[in-house]
């Protein structure tokens, strides 16, 4: 799932879109599904156009409205056995300027879709709300059998300016609404602490049988200015909230250490049937200024903490690396039995070439502190400014071998047009240092500015033929209007 660019400005008072980079139509199928749905294992390799496989194509309806920015698969929503889809687009202007929409497709989809045709349509409560920075499934919060869904919205000010916010819409989801009507708000406490900057699904993480949320909150200030922190509220989860009512909260403990940039479900990284978290943050300075870090934290996870107090840390190489700006979890890439993750660094320096971006991998088990290089796997950018790692998921099993797979976003790629970016994919098991250029299969956007890759996902398997389904948002995507976005669907099978 798509992690946000993080925009930083000397001051916090205001909350302005971050630009591009900075840090705070796919043809119908004609042939025979039924035909490959027991195709054994397959490995497609080399370098395809967004436009070449077989999939759906989600266009941004008004310019500027950058769908596409955030995709994620949804869980059933509407119960009919078939994944759903999300794709966010922060600076829609369906409920006021920059405020924000969510758009939910149910699957299986195929062809041209518009944004306005959406299943259903998530629209944010207010002007620069950004509601759909991220967005994504909750699981079962509730317990009743039916998946839910959250969406973000950083710039939220109903505490105060930038407070933030995330809410859950329980399933079954369908036609129009205002997020002033979801099933549950959840509020940043307090004026900038930017409540939503990332937010994620964090399996069960107290063991009860019930999905449990994170939400991250780089501004929150109890360890210090911006240290940043991580709230967890397990479910059942309801009503109006803040996070101050998290049933469980991580601290950065340094000034500007901004905890809670990025937070993902880690799965189960040590095997001992509890589900586990890792938590970014961008601001850790371990060899200077913003190196950045991310941590794990080992369920159950039932009590109050600090980043101190994680069970492992990895950080950046340098100063300006800002390792952490996204994280995910990877599957069991070796496929040992333990989970494993990727951790995006889009600003890390590679070889000379700023800004070229990388990406790492680290195996389960995982203890202890180590640095970036003493990743399992690292994916580097291949010229200046690529930032590769601007985004990073799971991938599913694409090749069908039993190993799972990665997908790594690359903004600025140029290989299909200047900027038009690129989403890598890479087969496990993965080991040693590979450039995305290398990678085994790439998806290249189409036009100059696409951004293809600033956002990826596994889609999980929308059309259910068994396949591992991907998800890649082209937030610059010009199709529909200028930056109106889109997001393709990469059906598994489909080339």
């Amino acid at each position: 799932m798509h992690r946000p660019a993080l925009c930083l400005f000397a001051s916090l008072m205001t909350l302005p879109a971050c630009a591009d980079g900075e840090l705070p139509g796919i043809p119908p199928w004609t042939g025979d599904d039924a035909a490959t749905a027991d195709v054994p294992t397959w490995r497609p390799e080399g370098e395809f156009g967004l436009d070449q496989p077989r999939g759906a194509l989600v266009l941004g309806d008004a310019e500027g409205s950058h769908a596409g920015w955030s995709v994620a698969p949804a869980g059933d929503l509407n119960g009919d056995g078939f994944g759903d889809v999300v794709v966010g687009a922060y600076s829609d202007a369906r409920g006021g300027e920059l405020s924000g929409s969510t758009f939910i497709f149910y699957g299986p989809l195929q062809g041209d879709l518009s944004a306005s045709n959406a299943d259903a349509v998530l629209i944010g409560e207010g002007a620069y709300d950004y509601s759909g920075w991220t967005a994504g499934p909750a699981g079962d919060v509730n317990g009743d059998g039916m998946d839910d869904v959250f969406v973000s919205a950083y710039g939220d000010d109903t505490i105060g300016p930038g407070s933030g916010a995330v809410y859950i819409v329980y399933g079954p989801v369908q036609g129009q609404m205002s997020l002033a009507d979801a099933d549950v708000k959840i509020l940043g406490a307090a004026a900038y602490d930017n409540a939503g900057i990332a937010a994620a699904s964090a399996g069960d993480l107290n063991g009860d049988g019930i999905d449990d949320l994170v939400i991250g909150s780089y501004g929150a200030d109890a360890g210090g200015p911006d240290a940043g922190a991580a709230f967890v509220f397990m479910g059942p989860i309801s009503g109006h909230l803040n996070t101050n009512n998290a049933h469980v909260r991580i601290d950065g403990v340094l000034p500007g250490q901004w905890v809670g940039y990025s937070v993902a479900s880690a799965g189960d990284m040590n095997a001992d049937g509890r589900d586990d978290l890792i938590v970014g943050a961008v601001g850790t300075p371990m060899h200077g200024e913003d190196t950045g870090a991310a941590f794990l934290f080992l369920g159950p996870i039932t009590s109050d903490r600090t980043v101190l107090q994680a069970d492992a840390v990895v950080h950046g190489a340098a100063a300006g690396d800002r390792l952490g700006v996204t994280v995910a979890g990877a599957g069991d890439l070796n496929a040992d039995g333990y989970a494993d993750v990727i951790i995006g660094t889009p600003y890390a320096d590679v070889d000379g070439m700023v800004d070229a971006g990388a990406a790492y991998v680290i195996y389960g088990p995982w203890s202890g502190t180590r640095g970036a290089h003493q990743a399992n796997a690292m994916f580097t950018g291949t010229d200046t400014d690529d930032q590769a790692g601007f985004s990073v998921s799971a991938a599913g099993d694409v090749d069908a071998d039993g190993y799972d797979d990665v997908i790594v976003g690359v903004l600025h790629d140029d290989r299909g047009a200047a900027d038009a970016g690129a989403a890598a994919v890479f087969y496990g098991p993965a080991s040693g240092v590979r450039s995305v250029n290398d990678a085994d299969l790439s998806f290249l956007g189409l036009t100059s500015g696409d951004r293809a890759g600033g956002a990826v996902a596994s889609a999980g398997d929308v059309n259910g033929d068994g396949r591992s389904d991907l998800l890649i948002g082209a937030h610059g995507y010009d199709g529909r209007a200028d930056d109106a976005g889109a997001a393709w669907l990469v059906l598994g099978g489909g080339f």
